[in-house]
C-alpha cells in the first residue's frame, strides 16, 4: 500500500460572492509552497467541497496545478458517482499528481454499495493514483473490511485518512494529510522532523474544536495576514479564539526557530 509521504496540507477554499474566490485561493497555495509543505491536498474536508458546483471545481483544478510547487492531491468526493468522474477527469487532465476520493456524502449506502462505487471510480481513471478517503463524519463510513477489499484488488494507491489527533501523537510513520498544516505548516513540518511539538499541535486542536469545523483553520489564515475569505457561519467563539491564537503562535514560531 503506498503511503502520502511528508505533511499534505489542506488547503481552505475562500468564497467570495458565493463563488471560488480565485486570487485567495491561489495566495494560499503561495503560503503553503513557501513554508515548503510536502504536497498539497485541493477540496479536501477543510476545503468544503460541498459548497462548490463542478464547473468551479474543474476550473481551479488547472490554475492549482500550476502555481503548484509541490505534488497536488485533488479531492474529487461527490454526492454522485458521475459528478465524482467528472472532477477527476479534469484533476487528471490538470496534471493532478493523484486523486482523493471520499464516499458519496450526505445519503447512507451499504458497504456493498461503497465496494462498487469505488470499483466503478477506479475503472475509469486511466492509471492516475486513487487514494480511498474515509469521511465519517460526513459520509457513510468505510468498514475496515471494505477498505481491506479494496485495497486488496491492488487498483488503488492506498488509503489516506491520518488526522491532525494522529499529527498530534508523534506517530512514527510522521506522514499524511493534516488540515491544521493548513493554516500552521510550520509545527507539522517540525514534528515531520521529529521535533517534540505534538503538545503544540493539541493545544492548537483542543481550541480549534469550539469552532465548526474548519473555522479555525480559516482564522488562523486570517490572523496571519493571508486572505481566507469569509466563514460558512460566523461563529460563536471566534473572537476567544482569535485572541488566543496570537500570541500562542508567537511563542511557537519562536519554539520551531530554536528547534525545539
Amino acid at each position: 500500500m503506498a503511503l502520502l509521504q511528508g505533511v499534505f496540507a489542506e488547503v481552505v477554499t475562500p468564497r467570495r460572492g458565493g463563488e471560488i474566490d480565485l486570487g485567495a485561493t491561489l495566495e494560499i497555495i503561495d503560503f503553503l509552497n513557501k513554508a515548503k509543505v510536502d504536497g498539497v491536498v485541493l477540496f479536501g474536508a477543510a476545503g468544503e467541497f460541498a459548497h462548490f458546483g463542478l464547473e468551479e471545481r474543474r476550473k481551479i483544478f488547472n490554475l492549482a496545478v500550476r502555481r503548484c510547487r509541490v505534488p497536488l492531491l485533488a479531492g474529487v468526493t461527490h454526492s454522485t458517482l458521475d459528478g465524482a468522474l467528472d472532477l477527476a477527469d479534469a484533476a487528471i487532465r490538470a496534471g493532478a499528481a493523484s486523486l482523493l476520493l471520499a464516499p458519496p456524502y450526505f445519503y447512507r449506502y451499504s458497504q456493498a454499495d461503497l465496494y462498487d462505487f469505488y470499483i466503478s471510480f477506479i475503472r475509469e481513471t486511466n492509471g492516475t493514483p486513487v487514494y480511498i478517503y474515509n469521511l465519517p463524519e460526513n459520509s457513510t463510513p468505510l468498514e475496515p473490511a471494505t477498505a481491506l477489499a479494496l485495497l486488496d484488488t491492488g487498483r488503488f494507491a492506498g488509503m489516506a485518512n491520518l488526522s491532525d489527533a494522529d499529527w498530534a501523537s508523534e506517530s512514527p510513520a510522521r506522514s499524511g494529510i493534516s488540515s491544521a498544516a493548513g493554516a500552521i505548516p510550520e509545527v507539522l513540518l517540525a514534528i515531520r522532523d521529529g521535533k517534540p511539538l505534538g503538545p503544540r499541535l493539541r493545544e492548537f486542536l483542543t481550541h480549534a474544536a469550539c469552532l465548526p469545523f474548519p473555522s479555525a483553520i480559516r482564522e488562523a489564515l486570517t490572523v496571519r495576514k493571508v486572505k481566507a475569505g469569509p466563514h460558512a457561519v460566523e461563529p460563536v467563539k471566534l473572537a476567544e479564539f482569535r485572541e488566543w491564537f496570537q500570541p500562542w503562535f508567537k511563542t511557537v514560531e519562536g519554539e520551531v526557530r530554536n528547534g525545539r
